[in-house]
């Protein structure tokens, strides 16, 4: 994928267009040239596997993301909180 990735960063940053047809033409080409194979034919999963195991994954990257995300979240929160504490102190002072 990271160079699928890289491919279009260069090709943007060259100004050169991106189309569907650069794609189908040079997608095998990019393989071979980093020495990744190729398949022969339609390869042996299909689309409605495929579909099912990319559930699993975003579903497991989902609840590893939401758990991330509740704990950045409570960080600020505490952060917030550290801080009207202090202002509070301040104040009584």
């Amino acid at each position: 994928v990271v160079i699928f990735l890289e491919t279009a960063e260069l090709r943007i940053k060259n100004r050169i267009d991106i189309s569907i047809k650069f794609w189908r033409e040079n997608v095998d080409r990019i393989l071979e040239f980093n020495e990744k194979p190729l398949l022969k034919n339609k390869g042996r999963v299909s689309n409605a596997a495929m579909q099912e195991k990319i559930r699993e994954i975003y579903q497991l990257f989902d609840e590893k993301r939401k758990i991330y995300e509740a704990k950045q979240a409570d960080n600020s929160d505490l952060e917030e909180l550290k801080l009207l504490e202090d202002k509070i102190e301040t104040i009584n002072l």
